[in-house]
């Protein structure tokens, strides 16, 4: 069978039956992902926080970038003056055996222009990409049907010529016991956040992380350029702690059971909110001309606990973790607390759009860098509890015939 003979095949698709707080696909059909680079900086917490915005956010000063030439210049990279990266991500398949022919990979294409060792030199080699999921997939092996993998983090070279990275990554992860090879579990659906793509130095540390740049940069350190940062979403899980994990899938993979959506009927039918099989999400932020956060999205099949299209208000969240100038800041500069940043959107009959809706909130110092890590996309409950999350994708996949597997991700 050729495989343009398998997506006319789809409509007959098997179709798992599970109560609507636990059904992990329902959301999030998956085209692909993009966005820019900007530099990874260290957190900063509650507890650390020596100093605040000039809109009372708590942050740290003096901000650090994770990948530090000043304690680590034999390794670290930094993006030099006028530098930038993006990036495209989505799941996609390739053929391997005849009796099992088609497993699934992510795909990932990044592009870094300006990046440069401490000396201001090239860098070459093929420094690590690393991804980070968390997989909530369906498996008959698991107690009730659905299971949640552990977070994982996956490494794959990216090639460095110069001053420039660039190439396409086919991340594979996990041991199959059956094959002997890395790859993605792919039997069943399932659904992954995306919860970072990050470019590292020698050392590990993170060099660029996703996000966008609101005002202008002509800094060493920082990139000159970040626009936009666009997710599809997915149901949001809570993450499987691998000291718990319980169970194992039909692959071996150690998982935990009985996962739990952050919005969970089960728990809350009167505040939960639930999503429908065929439901959508895509969110935007984009940096405006003002220098002000745009937010642009659409939303289809939200659902109350009743399974009745769902009508009402939500609030759609940015996190962001914020390094800027401002000199309300200890020494002028600073990193914010990872700290959420949310409009209204009303929801009418499952449905919600944002059009063109600024963010308020987000510090803006002397508005000449704020360099904004977008740590997660999040539509939340009334409760504040997030219904959907992005990054993420949605893959199923079906035996055909005499132990063909045809896989498609949308």
């Amino acid at each position: 069978m050729k495989r343009s003979m398998a997506y006319r095949l789809l409509g007959s698709l098997v179709v798992f039956s599970y109560p609507l707080a636990y059904a992990p696909v329902e959301v999030g059909a998956f085209h692909h992902d993009k966005g820019d680079y900007v530099t990874a900086m260290q957190p900063c917490s509650l507890s650390l926080a020596n100093t605040a915005t000039g809109e009372g956010i708590p942050a740290c000063s003096p901000p650090l970038p994770l990948s530090d030439c000043a304690a680590t210049p034999a390794t670290a990279m930094r993006f030099g003056r006028g530098g930038r990266g993006h990036y495209i991500v989505r799941p996609t398949g390739r053929f391997l055996t005849r009796n099992r022919d088609y497993v699934v990979d992510i795909d990932a294409n990044l592009r870094l222009a300006g990046v440069e060792a401490c000396d201001g030199g090239s860098i070459g080699g093929s420094p690590p990409m690393a991804m980070r999921l968390r997989m909530t997939l369906q498996d008959p092996a698991c107690p009730g049907g659905i299971c949640t993998l552990p977070d994982v983090t996956i490494l794959s070279p990216l090639p460095c010529v110069g001053r420039s990275c660039r190439g396409k990554v086919l991340t594979t992860s996990f041991t199959d016991p059956v094959l002997g090879m890395q790859r993605i579990p792919s039997e069943f659906p399932w659904t992954a956040e995306l919860l970072s793509l990050s470019l590292h130095d020698g050392a590990g540390n993170p060099v660029a992380s996703q996000g966008v740049l609101f005002g202008t940069a002509n800094r060493v350190g920082f990139p000159g350029i970040a626009n936009a940062w666009e997710a599809r979403m997915v149901r949001a899980y809570a993450p499987c702690d691998p000291a718990s994990a319980d169970t194992t899938t039909g692959d071996g993979f150690p998982a935990c059971s009985n996962p739990r959506p952050l919005s969970d009927c089960d728990q809350d039918p009167e505040g939960a909110i639930g999503v429908a099989r065929l439901g959508k999400g895509k969110l935007r932020v984009k940096a405006g001309k003002g220098g002000e956060g745009v937010l642009n999205g659409r939303f289809t099949g939200l659902l109350d606990c009743s399974g009745n299209e769902f009508t009402g208000s939500v609030r759609v969240a940015i996190i962001m973790r914020i390094t800027l100038q401002d000199p309300a800041c200890a020494g002028g500069w600073c990193t914010t607390v990872d700290t959420a940043f949310e409009v209204p959107m009303q929801v009418i009959s499952g449905a919600g759009t944002l059009k063109r809706v600024k963010l308020a909130g987000v510090p803006r110092g002397s508005g000449e860098l704020v360099n904004a890590e977008i740590v997660r996309g999040e539509v939340r409950d009334g409760k504040g509890r997030a219904v959907l999350a992005g990054h993420g994708f949605f893959v199923r996949c079906d035996p055909r015939g005499a132990g063909r597997l045809f896989c498609y991700g949308n």
